[in-house]
């Protein structure tokens, strides 16, 4: 009876260790497992961190154009405003001179 318990406690104690030892080695899986989701979890925040900022500069760049499309049109206009009154003074200039010059050959005569 005796070596029937002895036996009992023996498999009792090997059972023990073999779940000491297997819960060990779940709880260092565990461990491991939960370093690796941190680690995804961070690069995971730095790619959104990263695609926010490049949100923010394209968002930026989009207004840059546009005010730059602004900007050409406006030259563009003043260059128009510009030739058109540069056109309007040649035009007094020649009507001018042709005025002059009917006056100095009327003078001659």
């Amino acid at each position: 009876m005796q070596c029937k318990i002895n036996e009992v406690v023996i498999e009792q104690c090997h059972k023990e260790t073999y779940q000491k030892h297997l819960m060990a080695r779940i709880l260092q899986v565990a461990k491991k497992t939960m370093e690796e989701m941190e680690k995804l979890k961070l690069a995971d925040f730095k790619r959104k961190d990263k695609n926010a900022r490049l949100k923010d500069e394209f968002k930026n760049t989009k207004i840059l154009l546009q005010d730059m499309r602004a900007s050409a049109t406006e030259m563009r206009n003043l260059k128009d405003s510009l030739e058109h009154e540069l056109q309007y003074i040649i035009n007094q200039s020649q009507v001018a001179m042709g005025t002059m010059k009917n006056e100095l050959t009327s003078e001659k005569f």
